[in-house]
């Protein structure tokens, strides 16, 4: 990492003044900013680590060793505006710097004198990030007006403007990384979600095929012929596959997988809901969560009928229709991350976008098989 972003909030010095911290960089200008008292510092990497282990930010721990240099930042004005806002007399904070981009927000761990976790704050600077915490703000809202998710997803606590940037404050939840196989805690959590928000309507009267059309139309103009070619021939599948039928839609998390999520003392705790979108066809999240690990793994993922028997309870006849499920969700991740690339060409890599496009081809050329 050449330079330490957001140096708005945290401040880095050179002479010495403010906290000591050591920078640990990661891979695609990611990376984490731990205190340098080893007490703090551990606390700061087990709590990341359980969120991002498998994620972005974990999958390249040694390198963040190697590269860990010792800095100094003036995080005070941080700390006391959050110690404020949760009424809190002394707090230090460990931070989580988010991979490069539009998108990218800083998350700081707040650890108490006595060694407590008690929050969490997502800061956003740029207009899309904050857009983004905007969303993920609303979404907690909602679901915090849904009885069966209580202590399963992070409370909000408070949010605020400061210093140009908007920041979300949210509860820390409790309890190890989630287990990386998908599994009945997670069909269980994925059950209470639908049922908190199912609406049963024609696919192509739905909010998720209108966000992928308006997407096609949207990104059609800048996105290479190949691309454009293979989102409006899926779109047509999905048309004639799905679109008479009448489907149980739903919110989806969207960002479902091992690392944004825990096993707390209600069952599993999942977190990182700026992507949640209401009108979602079933199953999202279950391909989400295993093609995702498959995506990052370079390795093929296709959904079989045994895999997903937990979730049978909420639609009987999802066994009929798994194969357009799956290109649908195929289709809607591959639109965002084509749209991601589009926004910051120089940032990351396009290895996920690369994959989403050989699986759609893989359904389009009639190659996909379903055990």
């Amino acid at each position: 990492m050449d330079s330490l972003p957001f140096t708005s909030i945290l401040r880095p010095n050179l002479d010495g003044a403010g906290r000591p911290y050591v920078l640990h960089p990661s891979r695609h200008g990611s990376g984490w900013l731990l205190p340098a008292d080893p007490a703090l510092r551990r606390l700061g990497l087990s709590a990341f680590g359980q969120r991002g282990v498998k994620g972005s930010l974990g999958r390249s721990l040694p390198a963040a060793w190697l590269g860990g240099r010792r800095l100094w930042c003036d995080v005070g004005p941080l700390e006391g505006v959050l110690a404020r806002a949760l009424g809190e007399p002394d707090i230090r904070l460990a931070f989580c710097i988010g991979t490069s981009g539009a998108y990218r927000k800083l998350t700081a761990e707040v650890i108490t004198s006595g060694g407590r976790v008690p929050a969490y704050a997502k800061i956003a600077v740029q207009p899309r990030a904050q857009a983004s915490l905007g969303r993920e703000h609303e979404n907690l809202l909602r679901l915090s007006t849904v009885d069966a998710l209580l202590g399963r997803v992070p409370g909000v606590l408070a949010w605020f403007g400061w210093r140009g940037a908007q920041v979300l404050v949210i509860t820390a939840g409790s309890g190890r990384m989630g287990p990386s196989r998908f599994g009945e805690p997670h069909a269980e959590f994925l059950r209470r979600l639908h049922d908190a928000s199912v609406e049963k309507r024609p696919f192509l009267a739905g909010a998720m095929w209108a966000r992928m059309a308006a997407a096609v139309r949207r990104l059609t103009p800048r996105m290479s012929v190949e691309w454009a070619l293979r989102c409006r021939n899926a779109l047509n599948l999905l048309a004639e596959r799905l679109g008479p039928g009448v489907l149980p839609l739903s919110v989806a998390h969207r960002d479902f997988t091992p690392w944004n999520t825990r096993m707390g003392p209600r069952g599993l705790y999942v977190f990182d809901w700026e992507a949640a979108v209401e009108g979602t066809t079933p199953l999202y999240d279950a391909f989400h969560f295993q093609a995702m690990q498959a995506a990052l793994a370079g390795r093929p993922y296709h959904p079989s009928l045994g895999r997903h028997h937990g979730l049978a309870a909420f639609w009987p006849e999802w066994r009929a229709r798994l194969a357009p499920l799956y290109l649908a969700y195929l289709l809607d991740m591959g639109l965002f991350y084509t749209e991601a690339r589009l926004e910051t060409p120089e940032s990351g890599d396009d290895r996920e976008q690369r994959w989403f496009a050989h699986h759609i081809d893989i359904y389009m050329e009639g190659r996909y098989e379903m055990a």
